[in-house]
């Protein structure tokens, strides 16, 4: 609920008030303002270091387009020991189709 909102209700209730006036004291008595915090890091973030081959892989999806302005999605797998790239798959919608039941 905004200043404009409690206006209407309390013009509904008392006598008629002006709208800068409740604009005032709503900003006075800092009235709707949310209060944010910051995000806590959990510490789950600790990059796992690759110590043979096949022990640590790397994912990622590029987007790219084509000249005839067909979108392009790219899945690229790579082993971060030997830096060799495992899979690429080009599919040219993304979508859920092919990928099977979660259960």
């Amino acid at each position: 609920m905004g200043y404009r909102m409690a206006h209407a209700f309390v013009t509904q209730e008392f006598d008629p008030l002006n709208v800068k006036r409740t604009h005032r004291v709503w900003r006075e008595l800092k009235l709707g303002r949310v209060k944010r915090y910051r995000k806590r890091r959990t510490g789950n973030s600790i990059a796992l270091k690759a110590e043979h081959p096949n022990h640590v892989w790397s994912v990622d999806f590029i987007h790219d387009a084509c000249l005839n302005g067909s979108k392009l999605m790219i899945l690229s797998v790579m082993d971060e020991f030997t830096r060799e790239c495992l899979a690429l798959e080009v599919d040219t919608r993304p979508g859920s189709r092919g990928r099977g039941s979660p259960y």
